[in-house]
């Protein structure tokens, strides 16, 4: 039977120095301390952690500082929310520890997409954003998005997509 992840996952706050810089080496410190406590997996840069409020530069630092100091011991979720798209994605390209394909994206992705892998919102959205957003939303989604809550049992994640299969990750 599979189980959701249970225990604690932290929501990790970020500690500034007083000039507004991130203190690395207290970030590094807390991340140990908090392991030791008894800490089942981080969730990085959410709004405790002060990720909205940071640039995207800061945030990249901050999520390498933990994820390198905790070394594989437990998992690591990084905030990467954006109030733009653009952010969002170079934040998630450079957070991405695996990548994975959805059926839906291996038979749709490439009508919606640029060479480089970024999505073409021009070919999904059309001339009349507001017109096209119904359908604009409809094609991406057809390239195969997560739908469900992940579900972990021993090392494997396991989700639903919006091409209606089930996918599962180790």
């Amino acid at each position: 039977m599979m189980e959701q992840v249970r225990g604690i996952v932290l929501p990790s706050p970020t500690v500034f120095l007083e000039d507004g810089r991130v203190d690395e080496k207290l970030m590094r410190e807390l991340t140990d301390w908090f392991i030791d406590c008894g800490v089942h997996a981080f969730f990085v840069l959410g709004s405790y952690g002060q990720g909205p409020a940071m640039t995207p530069d800061e945030r990249k630092k901050v999520a390498e500082i933990v994820v390198q100091q905790v070394k594989h011991r437990v998992p690591v979720v990084v905030h990467i929310g954006a109030v733009d798209p653009y952010t969002a994605i170079d934040l998630g390209k450079h957070a991405t520890a695996w990548t994975f394909s959805t059926d839906g994206a291996n038979r749709n992705a490439a009508a919606y997409t640029k060479e480089n892998g970024d999505p073409d919102y021009g070919d999904v959205y059309g001339d009349f954003f507001y017109d096209d957003m119904v359908s604009g939303v409809l094609k991406m989604l057809s390239v195969g998005a997560v739908l469900s809550s992940p579900v972990v049992e021993q090392d494997v994640i396991y989700f639903g997509s919006t091409d209606g299969n089930m996918y599962a990750i180790s």
